[in-house]
C-alpha cells in the first residue's frame, strides 16, 4: 500500500506579517480542526506561490504560514511466531473488519481449520 505525502496539503498565510499566533490558528494541530477555507497545494511548494499574498517580496515571504495536511494511516495486521521469532503473516487496510481480520487468520494458516488446531 503506497501512501501519498505529497497531496492532500493546505496553507494559510496569517493576516499581518509579524504577529504572533493568531486567535484563528489555535488548535490547527487537532485531527478536527476545520481548514476548509484555506488554500489546497501539492508539494514541492513555496510560501511566495500563494494567490494575492501582500507580504512576499522577490523570493522572501514574511511572515508566518501554516501546513496542514490530513492523511488515513492504514490498519496494518502482523501475526508473529515468537517461538520462531518471524512473521508469519501479514497485511495492510485502511478499512479493517471482523471478515478482514478472519480472511488473514485463514490466509496464515491454510491448512488449519484454526490457529490452535
Amino acid at each position: 500500500m503506497h501512501v501519498p505525502l505529497n497531496s492532500g496539503w493546505r496553507i494559510k498565510r496569517q493576516a499581518a506579517p509579524g504577529a504572533a499566533v493568531e486567535p484563528e490558528f489555535s488548535g490547527a494541530h487537532q485531527p478536527g480542526y476545520d481548514d476548509s477555507s484555506w488554500i489546497p497545494i501539492q508539494l514541492p511548494h513555496t510560501w511566495d506561490a500563494i494567490p494575492n499574498n501582500p507580504f512576499a517580496t522577490t523570493h522572501r515571504f514574511r511572515g508566518l504560514c501554516w501546513y496542514r495536511q490530513s492523511s488515513n494511516v492504514p490498519f496494518c495486521f502482523f501475526l508473529i511466531s515468537h517461538g520462531l521469532r518471524r512473521v508469519v503473516h501479514s497485511n495492510v487496510t485502511e478499512h479493517p473488519t471482523s471478515q478482514w481480520v478472519v480472511q488473514q487468520l485463514r490466509e496464515a494458516f491454510p491448512r488449519m481449520s484454526h490457529p490452535d488446531a
